[in-house]
């Protein structure tokens, strides 16, 4: 959803590096009804809209030392390649 905030938080970093970030749009349409939840193609349930996921790490003062988007084009996922700042 270019231009919109759909949620926004902290994700708490395994002890390996690692964390999860869990895409929902059935929740998310329950408080934007314009997140679609049938496919581009068909009327079956699916995904259709784009949407980014931006990702940001911070140092212990909060200074930003990586970023990262994730694009989803309906059931596809894109990855940039830029991994700094």
């Amino acid at each position: 959803m270019p231009g919109l905030i759909l949620a926004q938080g902290q994700a708490d970093v395994g002890s390996g590096g690692s964390f999860t970030v869990t895409y929902d749009p059935q929740s998310l349409h329950q408080r934007f009804p314009n997140v679609d939840l049938v496919g581009r193609d068909s009327h079956d349930v699916g995904l259709a809209d784009t949407v980014s996921i931006a990702l940001v790490a911070v140092d212990a003062s909060g200074a930003p030392v990586a970023a990262e988007i994730v694009t989803l084009q309906g059931e596809h996922v894109f990855i940039g390649t830029e991994g700094g700042l």
